[in-house]
């Protein structure tokens, strides 16, 4: 019998936006199924380092969304590119990096994978700042770049089309010379 400990991987996600969770899900039953003595932690950060406000943020996220899309597409083609007020507004969802260090710390995991895009932001400026140095995967779940996916800490990035990865590559995300699957989507 083994009496090793398993090793984590620590998926962090988010209900904002179904896809996050849906892909953070994959993940988890892929690893589950496929990756002998490791066990998939998946976290809903939001949750996590905002309990108190995240019932109310879901609540307008999901009505704004359906109510007032044209503000919600607003927001997004205003962050897309890096600009002063996409920086001022990420900073917000920033302010939880010491919650997430908590739970790392606690959890030990071998690898963070992130499928939502202030995940990826917030494990980045942890290994920037030296408090952490663990792999740091970014699974981006939108069709297309944004600012908001793109970290310089991040280790490597999964990308669902060709496209995007070109896309990545133009704004100096570096390749991945070893691609399971190089198609042209």
């Amino acid at each position: 019998m083994n009496n090793r400990e398993q090793d984590k991987y620590l998926i962090l996600s988010a209900t904002f936006g179904e896809g996050h969770k849906q892909v953070a899900n994959a993940i988890s039953e892929a690893v589950s199924n496929m990756v002998a003595d490791v066990e998939p932690i998946t976290i809903d950060i939001m949750e996590w380092v905002h309990p108190n406000l995240y019932p109310i943020s879901h609540y307008i996220y999901k009505k704004g969304i359906k109510k007032f899309p044209q503000v919600y597409s607003f927001l997004y083609e205003k962050t897309r590119v890096k600009s002063s007020f996409s920086v001022k507004l990420n900073s917000i969802f920033l302010s939880g990096m010491q919650t997430v260090l908590k739970i790392i710390q606690e959890i030990k995991p071998k690898v963070v994978v992130s499928t939502y895009p202030f995940a990826a932001g917030i494990i980045s400026k942890l290994k920037e700042q030296g408090l952490i140095d663990i792999p740091a995967v970014t699974i981006i779940t939108d069709y297309t770049d944004h600012s908001y996916w793109i970290h310089r800490s991040t280790d490597q990035y999964v990308v669902g089309s060709a496209r995007l990865r070109d896309q990545l590559i133009a704004l100096g995300v570096e390749a991945h010379t070893h691609q399971a699957n190089d198609r042209n989507d």
